[in-house]
């Protein structure tokens, strides 16, 4: 991930520049995924027992 910024830049253009490239690479998710330590078998046991109950 790499944003270009000048020196006569607003902080607020290159903030947006550097979160629109981060969205576009998917970061937010997994930096959601790495700190809640999801595993997939986690997901899998979440869904039978959310299915079992009705």
């Amino acid at each position: 991930m790499a944003v270009i910024v000048h020196d006569d830049m607003p902080i607020d253009q290159a903030l947006k520049m550097l979160w629109r490239e981060a969205n576009r690479e998917n970061i937010p998710t997994e930096l959601l995924k790495n700190r809640y330590r999801v595993k997939p078998a986690e997901t899998r046991h979440e869904f039978n027992k959310f299915w079992s109950k009705n």
